[in-house]
Protein backbone atom coordinates (compact mmCIF):
# COMPACT_ATOMS: atom_id res chain seq x y z
CA UNK A 1 0.00 0.00 0.00
CA UNK A 2 3.07 2.25 0.27
CA UNK A 3 3.03 3.07 -3.45
CA UNK A 4 -0.71 3.76 -3.26
CA UNK A 5 -0.22 6.14 -0.36
CA UNK A 6 2.56 7.95 -2.18
CA UNK A 7 0.46 8.22 -5.35
CA UNK A 8 -2.48 9.69 -3.46
CA UNK A 9 -0.23 11.98 -1.43
CA UNK A 10 1.30 13.51 -4.55
CA UNK A 11 -2.13 13.93 -6.19
CA UNK A 12 -3.58 15.49 -3.06
CA UNK A 13 -0.58 17.80 -2.73
CA UNK A 14 -0.97 18.98 -6.32
CA UNK A 15 -4.68 19.67 -5.77
CA UNK A 16 -3.92 21.55 -2.57
CA UNK A 17 -1.43 23.79 -4.40
CA UNK A 18 -3.99 24.82 -7.04
CA UNK A 19 -5.75 28.11 -6.16
CA UNK A 20 -9.45 27.72 -5.59
CA UNK A 21 -12.16 28.22 -2.99
CA UNK A 22 -9.91 27.24 -0.07
CA UNK A 23 -7.29 29.74 -1.17
CA UNK A 24 -9.87 32.50 -1.53
CA UNK A 25 -11.19 31.90 1.97
CA UNK A 26 -7.72 31.72 3.54
CA UNK A 27 -6.55 34.89 1.80
CA UNK A 28 -9.57 36.66 3.25
CA UNK A 29 -8.75 35.19 6.67
CA UNK A 30 -5.09 36.20 6.31
CA UNK A 31 -6.08 39.82 5.75
CA UNK A 32 -7.82 39.75 9.13
CA UNK A 33 -5.12 37.70 10.92
CA UNK A 34 -7.57 34.84 11.35
CA UNK A 35 -5.69 32.10 9.50
CA UNK A 36 -5.50 29.71 12.47
CA UNK A 37 -9.24 29.56 13.32
CA UNK A 38 -10.17 29.60 9.62
CA UNK A 39 -7.75 26.77 8.83
CA UNK A 40 -8.83 24.72 11.87
CA UNK A 41 -12.44 25.11 10.77
CA UNK A 42 -11.65 23.99 7.24
CA UNK A 43 -9.73 20.95 8.46
CA UNK A 44 -12.62 20.01 10.76
CA UNK A 45 -14.95 20.33 7.78
CA UNK A 46 -12.72 18.00 5.78
CA UNK A 47 -12.64 15.54 8.67
CA UNK A 48 -16.42 15.58 8.90
CA UNK A 49 -16.77 14.76 5.19
CA UNK A 50 -14.12 12.02 5.41
CA UNK A 51 -15.83 10.33 8.37
CA UNK A 52 -19.22 10.50 6.64
CA UNK A 53 -17.80 8.93 3.48
CA UNK A 54 -15.96 6.26 5.49
CA UNK A 55 -19.20 5.46 7.34
CA UNK A 56 -20.94 4.86 4.00
CA UNK A 57 -23.10 7.97 3.98
CA UNK A 58 -21.21 9.34 0.99
CA UNK A 59 -22.25 6.36 -1.12
CA UNK A 60 -25.87 6.84 -0.08
CA UNK A 61 -25.73 10.52 -1.08
CA UNK A 62 -24.06 9.71 -4.39
CA UNK A 63 -26.69 7.08 -5.19
CA UNK A 64 -29.55 9.52 -4.53
CA UNK A 65 -29.12 12.41 -7.04
CA UNK A 66 -31.81 14.71 -5.53
CA UNK A 67 -29.96 14.75 -2.21
CA UNK A 68 -26.65 15.50 -3.92
CA UNK A 69 -28.30 18.32 -5.89
CA UNK A 70 -29.73 19.73 -2.66
CA UNK A 71 -26.27 19.72 -1.09
CA UNK A 72 -24.94 21.50 -4.17
CA UNK A 73 -27.57 24.23 -3.85
CA UNK A 74 -27.01 24.66 -0.10
CA UNK A 75 -23.24 24.76 -0.49
CA UNK A 76 -23.37 27.18 -3.44
CA UNK A 77 -25.84 29.47 -1.69
CA UNK A 78 -23.63 29.62 1.39
CA UNK A 79 -20.52 30.39 -0.66
CA UNK A 80 -22.37 33.16 -2.51
CA UNK A 81 -23.51 34.63 0.82
CA UNK A 82 -19.93 34.64 2.18
CA UNK A 83 -18.64 36.14 -1.06
CA UNK A 84 -21.17 38.96 -0.92
CA UNK A 85 -20.28 39.72 2.71
CA UNK A 86 -16.57 39.91 1.84
CA UNK A 87 -17.23 42.18 -1.15
CA UNK A 88 -19.44 44.49 0.92
CA UNK A 89 -17.03 44.73 3.85
CA UNK A 90 -13.49 44.00 2.62
CA UNK A 91 -10.97 44.01 5.47
CA UNK A 92 -7.37 45.04 5.70
CA UNK A 93 -4.88 43.86 8.29
CA UNK A 94 -5.08 47.22 10.05
CA UNK A 95 -8.84 46.88 10.55
CA UNK A 96 -8.60 43.54 12.33
CA UNK A 97 -10.65 42.87 15.44
CA UNK A 98 -8.87 40.13 17.39
CA UNK A 99 -11.78 39.28 19.70
CA UNK A 100 -12.39 35.68 20.68
CA UNK A 101 -15.90 35.82 19.24
CA UNK A 102 -14.51 36.73 15.83
CA UNK A 103 -12.13 33.77 16.06
CA UNK A 104 -15.06 31.42 16.64
CA UNK A 105 -16.87 33.03 13.73
CA UNK A 106 -13.98 32.21 11.37
CA UNK A 107 -13.77 28.69 12.82
CA UNK A 108 -17.43 27.92 12.11
CA UNK A 109 -17.22 29.59 8.70
CA UNK A 110 -14.26 27.37 7.86
CA UNK A 111 -16.19 24.24 8.82
CA UNK A 112 -19.06 25.32 6.58
CA UNK A 113 -16.82 26.34 3.65
CA UNK A 114 -15.16 22.91 3.41
CA UNK A 115 -17.95 20.80 4.91
CA UNK A 116 -20.67 22.17 2.62
CA UNK A 117 -18.48 22.21 -0.48
CA UNK A 118 -19.87 19.44 -2.72
CA UNK A 119 -16.53 19.37 -4.57
CA UNK A 120 -14.93 18.01 -1.40
CA UNK A 121 -17.55 15.24 -1.14
CA UNK A 122 -17.15 14.41 -4.82
CA UNK A 123 -13.37 14.23 -4.43
CA UNK A 124 -13.71 11.53 -1.80
CA UNK A 125 -16.38 9.73 -3.81
CA UNK A 126 -14.63 9.86 -7.20
CA UNK A 127 -10.90 10.04 -6.51
CA UNK A 128 -10.28 8.26 -3.21
CA UNK A 129 -11.94 4.95 -4.27
CA UNK A 130 -9.36 4.63 -7.06
CA UNK A 131 -6.68 4.31 -4.38
CA UNK A 132 -8.47 1.72 -2.25
CA UNK A 133 -7.51 -1.92 -2.55
CA UNK A 134 -9.20 -5.13 -1.51
CA UNK A 135 -5.82 -6.79 -1.01
CA UNK A 136 -4.98 -4.58 1.97
CA UNK A 137 -5.24 -5.76 5.57
CA UNK A 138 -7.03 -2.50 6.24
CA UNK A 139 -10.79 -2.20 5.78
CA UNK A 140 -12.17 0.14 3.10
CA UNK A 141 -13.33 2.55 5.79
CA UNK A 142 -9.90 2.57 7.43
CA UNK A 143 -8.19 3.16 4.11
CA UNK A 144 -10.56 6.04 3.37
CA UNK A 145 -9.80 7.65 6.72
CA UNK A 146 -6.06 7.17 6.18
CA UNK A 147 -6.14 8.79 2.73
CA UNK A 148 -8.33 11.57 4.10
CA UNK A 149 -5.81 12.16 6.89
CA UNK A 150 -3.08 12.49 4.25
CA UNK A 151 -5.13 15.14 2.46
CA UNK A 152 -5.70 17.00 5.73
CA UNK A 153 -1.95 16.85 6.39
CA UNK A 154 -1.23 18.39 2.97
CA UNK A 155 -3.75 21.16 3.62
CA UNK A 156 -2.26 21.89 7.06
CA UNK A 157 1.20 22.17 5.49
CA UNK A 158 0.31 24.34 2.47
CA UNK A 159 -2.61 26.51 3.53
CA UNK A 160 -0.89 28.44 6.37
CA UNK A 161 1.57 29.82 3.81
CA UNK A 162 -1.36 30.96 1.66
CA UNK A 163 -3.20 32.79 4.43
CA UNK A 164 -0.25 34.14 6.40
CA UNK A 165 1.63 35.02 3.22
CA UNK A 166 -1.32 37.08 1.99
CA UNK A 167 -1.49 38.96 5.29
CA UNK A 168 2.24 39.72 5.37
CA UNK A 169 2.47 40.67 1.70
CA UNK A 170 -0.47 43.07 1.93
CA UNK A 171 0.21 44.49 5.40
CA UNK A 172 1.64 47.73 4.04
CA UNK A 173 -0.73 47.98 1.06
CA UNK A 174 -4.23 48.62 2.52
CA UNK A 175 -5.75 49.63 -0.83
CA UNK A 176 -4.39 46.53 -2.54
CA UNK A 177 -5.50 44.45 0.44
CA UNK A 178 -9.08 45.62 0.02
CA UNK A 179 -8.91 44.80 -3.68
CA UNK A 180 -7.56 41.31 -2.98
CA UNK A 181 -10.22 40.79 -0.31
CA UNK A 182 -12.96 41.75 -2.77
CA UNK A 183 -11.35 39.52 -5.40
CA UNK A 184 -11.48 36.54 -3.02
CA UNK A 185 -15.18 37.25 -2.44
CA UNK A 186 -15.80 37.43 -6.19
CA UNK A 187 -13.90 34.16 -6.65
CA UNK A 188 -16.14 32.44 -4.09
CA UNK A 189 -19.23 33.61 -5.97
CA UNK A 190 -17.81 32.55 -9.35
CA UNK A 191 -16.95 29.08 -8.01
CA UNK A 192 -20.43 28.73 -6.49
CA UNK A 193 -22.13 29.78 -9.73
CA UNK A 194 -19.95 27.37 -11.71
CA UNK A 195 -20.99 24.58 -9.35
CA UNK A 196 -24.64 25.35 -10.06
CA UNK A 197 -24.04 25.53 -13.83
CA UNK A 198 -22.24 22.19 -13.81
CA UNK A 199 -25.09 20.71 -11.80
CA UNK A 200 -27.56 21.97 -14.41
CA UNK A 201 -25.49 20.45 -17.22
CA UNK A 202 -25.24 17.09 -15.48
Amino acid sequence: MDSTLFGFWTLSLSLTCVPGLDWAYLISAGLQKRVLPALCGMLLGYLLVILLVAAGLGVVIASYPPLLHLLNWIGAAYLIWIGIQIIRTPATVAETDLSQDLGRKWLFKGIAVSGLNPKVLLMFLAIVPQFLTLQSDWSMASQTVLLGALHILNCSLIYPFVGIGAGIALRHHPTLAKGISRLSGILMIVIAVRMLVEQGIN
